[in-house]
This record gives C-alpha cells, structure tokens and sequence, in this order.
C-alpha cells in the first residue's frame, strides 16, 4: 500500500507499466514507480477533479480539474497547455501519437498538444449531458476521434475525422462504460452493460 492514510480518487499507469499516476482527493498528483512504490514525482494540482491519463510516450499526464483539464511535462514537472471549459469534465485521453489530447465533459475538446490549437469543439447543444469515454485512433492516415454522448435522454457513438471534420452519429440503447477503435478505423467496440457490440 502506498497510502494507509489518504484518500486517492483516481489513478492510472504509464503506457510500459513501469510508473503509476495517483490523484489525492486533498489535492496534488503523485508518480511512482511500480517496483517499490518509490515516490518519483509530486505535481501541485490543487483543484484536481475527474480522469488523469498518462500519453503514449510516458512524457505526458493529463489531468481534469473542476474547470480545466491541463496537459503537464513530467520531466520539468511544468504544465504546457491548459483547456478552461465549462461545466465539470469527468475523462481524457492522448492520441497513439501522444500529439492530440481531449477533454470531455459535458462539452469535448480536442487540442493539438504542440501548438495548443484547438482542433474541434463538441460544444453548444443545452440538451447534452455528457461526452464520455474519449478515444483516438490513427485510421487510413486520418485521425479519428470517438466518444459516447448522452443527449436528451438518448445515447449516442460520435465518430469524428479531425483531418476532413466529416461525423458520423449512431443511435445506441444503453450507456457505454467503454469504448476503442481498431487500428485500421474500419470497426469500433462497445461494452454497454453485459453487452459487447
């Protein structure tokens, strides 16, 4: 056990598994190593709130607070982008590429990490009531973005080409905890419940 003491919320390990990420509920992300739990490095966020997800690349964290999701340096230990939304978010993600980050929440936004641009925004629908489960995949040389949304009370797959801007919408029966993207982009995989689709 790492922390007999404190309360960790989330948590989540590097790409090779050989370091883990753990978000205190009091503030403040700490980096371990998994061989003995050897506190590696603190980053001082104060008002963390939802995901952390490490970048392919193990170079990268990033992390969700109440208004803002940041993307931080691990080895300067220094933030490089931040991404004020409105409304709480509730996950993230990294690109293969670890060059293009999402956070969503009741809105999604994509970014590109290097140049900070904003590459899409799935914003501006009052009846929305979340993007969930964000996931990129690299598919015929386009890169694809996809997410689970609620809206209205119904349930929805977004699929979103960020090179064409060309979307893709299908209507789905249950809330989906999971969701990924075959390599060549030609299928995607959903777990809603006991059911995988």
């Amino acid at each position: 056990d790492i922390y007999a003491d404190e309360i960790a919320d989330n948590l989540a390990f590097s790409i090779e598994g050989g370091e883990i990420a753990v978000a205190l509920r009091e503030g403040g992300i700490r980096i371990h190593g998994i061989a003995d739990g050897t506190l590696l490095k603190t980053l001082s966020n104060r008002d963390y709130r939802g995901s952390i997800a490490f970048s392919p690349d193990g170079k990268l964290l990033g992390v969700n607070s109440r208004s803002e999701a940041s993307v931080w340096d691990l080895k300067s230990g220094r933030v490089l982008r931040t991404i004020e939304v409105l409304g709480p978010l509730n996950s993230n993600a990294f690109s293969s590429q670890s060059d293009r980050f999402v956070a969503a929440g009741q809105i999604a936004i994509v970014t590109d990490v290097q140049d900070r641009n904003i590459l899409s925004r799935l914003t501006g629908d009052p009846e929305r009531e979340g993007v969930f489960v964000p996931v990129f995949a690299l598919a015929n040389g386009h890169m694809v973005f996809a997410s689970f949304e609620r809206k209205a009370g119904k349930n929805f797959l977004n699929f979103l080409d960020l090179q064409t801007s060309g979307r893709n919408r299908l209507e789905v029966d249950e809330f989906v905890g999971s969701l990924t993207i075959s390599p060549r982009g030609d299928l995607a995989a959903s777990i809603s419940g006991e059911h995988l689709t």
